[in-house]
């Protein structure tokens, strides 16, 4: 809606500009005029685009003018073409050969740059250039002749009316991925998706047909009140559901979390109580943590017996997500007893460590500690060179090190500080293969957990948790038939990796190992005792590391020891 508005606006602008100047205004002046003034658009946001893919990517990818230049780059060709339409014309012999083979071309950079981007791609940034530059190259080779050719594949019936409803199916298909979740009330699943797209084509085509196609044509025929109440109607309608069912699920989830709180609390409560029942062995109801302990001593440790609430599950990490983001420089939180009577330690890392906050603060604010927080997304506080930073972008790298320096800096003449732990996403950190950038990391790592020594403080290492072969846990479990034993689970040789963190640690540090908090058997578990353990594909669900507090918390003092 923004796009043609602003069209409008430009080519007003210019032509009152013009007029006032010449009186007459010839066209090829206005499109010069129409051509700068597009142009500085497209400049101005490919610019804006890659500074906040990279600054903030989530925000980047929803921003309008994050995609402006994307419009600006085909109103440019339009007007190239219009002033110079032999570009365009297809001819015959070796110009249409030409013509197809650059229209060919134009499609296999989409193609390509549509397998090999992932979700880790900073998009759209300048990555969206690829795809847009494609694009750009099959509407330069025009139309061609010919079954073989783009613009014959294009004409079949199937492709054709895709291609004609692809705006409506567009502006259909995010809204319905996006409520989705809350008209099911879980994660969304496989077979969700294909409804999903199946409904997307379904309102993109009547949209198109009633909505779309008589606005253009402006043929409204004799009764135009059917189409402006299927354009006001149905999208108030979908509005209404969604409020309707966002506010439905807000209040499922904090329900939900209220249950998971009573049920710990009362799991805490009978273990207390049942303490000479278990000593006896028998079998009982287990809850959290005490299953992956004692799979013996429970009933059904690992299986699924009702329907799990995976809307909560995916939702089930800190609200405030109280690490450094990409955009901030710094920040730093507060956790466990904030007089400390005990002592300070320091919790450092990535969003892992950011992850078990809720252990940490459970069980330090009984203990008489205070926890002090140095974590940012996807850095391990170890470099303070950007050239060593492995992954992502430079600027990436540059802000990385930039703030594990400071890190560093802080543990060192912080006289509070007495201990440090360490946890950070190992298999992001160590590139499995590479033993080069592994023992770059791991004499990194030594570096600064000796620097810090120096100082007086005693450093421990996290183990970071099982991995879990980049399955999405609530989705997984959403698709499960219950009763389920070990849904969602993975080989213990091939969820705990053996890296060289880990190697290091052994050496020169205590390393505290969680393991067996996950996994029992020589299977790493996702759902135990009636607690999903993870939020996602790689982070520690709140509740599951509430549960296990007291035993983390007893570890980690007991390695001070």
């Amino acid at each position: 809606m923004i796009w043609p508005i602003l069209i409008v606006g430009i080519t007003m602008v210019v032509t009152a500009l013009l007029r006032r100047r010449a009186g007459t205004l010839p066209w090829g002046t206005a499109r010069r005029a129409l051509a700068i003034a597009l142009g500085l658009v497209f400049a101005t946001s490919l610019i804006f685009s890659a500074t906040l893919t990279v600054t903030s990517p989530g925000e980047a990818y929803f921003n309008t003018f994050v995609r402006a230049w994307e419009f600006a780059g085909g109103a440019l060709l339009a007007l190239l073409v219009s002033r110079f339409p032999a570009m365009q014309a297809s001819g015959s012999g070796s110009r249409a050969a030409l013509a197809s083979l650059l229209a060919w071309a134009g499609v296999a950079v989409i193609l390509v740059a549509s397998v090999t981007y992932t979700d880790a791609s900073p998009f759209p940034g300048t990555m969206a250039l690829v795809l847009v530059a494609g694009a750009l190259v099959v509407l330069l080779a025009g139309a061609q002749r010919g079954r073989v050719t783009v613009s014959g594949v294009s004409e079949l019936r199937p492709i054709a009316s895709i291609g004609t409803w692809s705006y409506s199916i567009y502006l259909w298909h995010w809204p319905l991925i996006v409520l989705a979740p809350f008209a099911l009330q879980r994660a969304i699943g496989d077979l969700d998706k294909w409804v999903i797209v199946g409904l997307a084509v379904l309102l993109g085509a009547l949209s198109s047909r009633f909505v779309e196609d008589p606005a253009r044509s402006r043929r409204w025929g004799r009764r135009p009140w059917r189409e402006f109440s299927f354009a006001v109607v149905v999208p108030l309608v979908i509005v209404l559901v969604a409020a309707l069912q966002v506010a439905a699920v807000h209040a499922s989830i904090a329900e939900a979390a209220e249950r998971a709180e009573a049920a710990r609390a009362a799991a805490e409560s009978a273990a207390a109580e049942s303490a000479e029942d278990a000593s006896e062995g028998e079998p009982r109801v287990c809850y959290g943590v005490t299953a992956a302990l004692e799979p013996e001593l429970c009933i059904d440790p690992f299986t699924a017996r009702s329907a799990i609430d995976t809307a909560y599950a995916a939702t089930d990490l800190d609200p405030n997500w109280r690490l450094t983001q990409l955009h901030e420089e710094w920040r730093t939180c507060t956790y466990g007893d904030p007089m400390g009577p005990a002592g300070t330690l320091a919790l450092v890392g990535d969003s892992h460590a950011a992850a078990t906050i809720p252990a940490f603060h459970e069980y330090f604010a009984k203990a008489g500690w205070r926890v002090d927080t140095f974590t940012r997304f996807a850095c391990s506080a170890v470099h303070s060179e950007a050239d060593k930073v492995s992954h992502w972008e430079e600027s990436f790298r540059e802000g990385c090190a930039t703030w594990g320096a400071r890190v560093q800096q802080e543990l060192r003449e912080r006289t509070d500080i007495s201990v440090v732990v360490y946890h950070v996403f190992d298999s992001r950190v160590f590139i499995p293969g590479d033993a080069a950038l592994q023992a770059q990391q791991r004499d990194a790592m030594r570096e600064v957990w000796s620097s810090i020594e120096a100082t007086g403080k005693q450093v421990l290492l996290l183990r970071d948790i099982p991995v879990t072969a980049d399955t999405d846990i609530p989705t997984c479990l959403s698709q499960i038939t219950v009763p389920a034993t070990a849904p969602c689970s993975q080989p213990e040789d091939a969820a705990v990796l053996t890296d060289p963190i880990t190697e290091a640690a052994g050496v020169d540090v205590p390393m505290i190992d969680i393991t067996d908090l996950f996994c029992a058997d020589g299977t790493c578990m996702s759902y135990i005792g009636g607690v999903v353990a993870y939020a996602d594909s790689n982070h520690i669900s709140g509740t599951y590391a509430r549960s296990l507090a007291p035993i983390l918390g007893d570890r980690l003092l007991a390695a001070l020891e």
